[in-house]
């Protein structure tokens, strides 16, 4: 264990652990977001099962198109529109579901656009040493 707490310590290192667990987050969460709200405006459980695998599904087929993208135009670029489309289409499909879910969601995406600006910000501008 104490080996784990050298590297946490190394500059740098806990900013970019902290930055890759937050852009993990999302995936877990919004499987788990989908599903409640899905089910809090009365779809059933196959309907909710049907999306939520279509969504699992997307995202492993788009996984490596994004990787192949980032290797190519940089983290930065892709970061920045990735992050615009998701919020856009999370708002959309808050939207199309629930009109009292939009109203309480709006804050909470709007807070999260600016909370991806300044990770990606903050974990680009900090480089490792060699």
């Amino acid at each position: 264990m104490r080996r784990y707490l050298d590297l946490l310590h190394a500059p740098g290192v806990a900013r970019l652990i902290a930055a890759s667990t937050v852009g993990r987050l999302p995936y877990g969460i919004n499987v788990l977001a989908l599903i409640l709200l899905l089910r809090s405006e009365g779809f059933g459980y196959a309907e909710v099962g049907i999306v939520t695998g279509t969504a699992g599904l997307a995202v492993g087929l788009t996984a490596p198109l994004l990787g192949r993208l980032i290797d190519r135009l940089g983290q930065t670029r892709v970061l920045a529109v990735t992050a615009a489309v998701c919020l856009t289409l999370a708002g959309a499909l808050v939207e199309a579901v629930s009109v009292e879910a939009a109203l309480t969601c709006a804050p909470a995406v709007a807070a999260l656009g600016v909370l991806i600006a300044v990770i990606g910000r903050r974990s680009l501008a900090t480089r490792l040493p060699a």
